[in-house]
């Protein structure tokens, strides 16, 4: 999976999975085999916050992955595909029936588990922007305690959490896309006492 917001934009993933194939502990598995079907996919991985304020209009309503209602850590939306076409049918019924507006359908989603479920996991992409590795332990965090680490509302990384609490740490690049951070001694033994939030 790769994000179209890769830094490497000649990237292809079709040959990534070529090569993926040859590998000696892959390619053994599928000697012999037939291709039966191939597919990708192109997935609303914004989650939370770009989710549209409104998602009903005159006339229209969005819903399912026009919406971006998709669990970026599970990469599912399914569910949410479903509940929210049945949301927006009622909706729909009711504005046939009494002529009230579609908002109501905007109600009916915010009041759901899939804002609910969107809300839990609201800062998993933006984790993924200090790399692989940090990411990983960012989304760990972020499930554990149920998305409030690090970010709350304003989606900001762990890296930016430090750059907030430490104004004097440095953050440096050493090779390619790895970081470090490099800490005063001063900072660390602030880390330990700082006000929770």
């Amino acid at each position: 999976m790769v994000g179209l917001d890769y830094h490497d934009a000649a990237l292809d993933v079709h040959l990534l999975l070529q090569r993926f194939k040859q590998h000696p502990l892959v390619r053994s598995l599928l000697a012999g085999g037939e291709m039966v079907e191939w597919g990708a996919k192109t997935i609303p991985e914004g989650g939370f916050y770009s989710l549209p304020a409104r998602r009903a209009g005159e006339r229209v309503v969005l819903l399912g992955d026009a919406a971006g209602f998709v669990d970026v850590p599970s990469l599912k939306g399914i569910h949410y595909a479903i509940q929210s076409g049945i949301y927006a049918a009622r909706a729909i019924f009711q504005n046939l029936k009494a002529g009230t507006t579609l908002t109501e359908y905007d109600r009916l989603v915010n009041a759901s588990f899939i804002a609910a479920d969107l809300y839990r996991t609201r800062n998993m992409r933006l984790a993924f922007r200090d790399g692989f590795y940090l990411g990983g332990l960012q989304a760990g965090l972020m499930t554990l305690t149920g998305g409030r680490f690090p970010g709350g509302s304003t989606g900001c990384t762990l890296t930016q959490t430090f750059r907030v609490r430490f104004p004097r740490v440095q953050a440096s690049r050493r090779s390619g896309s790895a970081r470090s951070m490099a800490y005063s001694s001063r900072a660390m033994r602030r880390a330990t006492r700082f006000p929770a939030t």
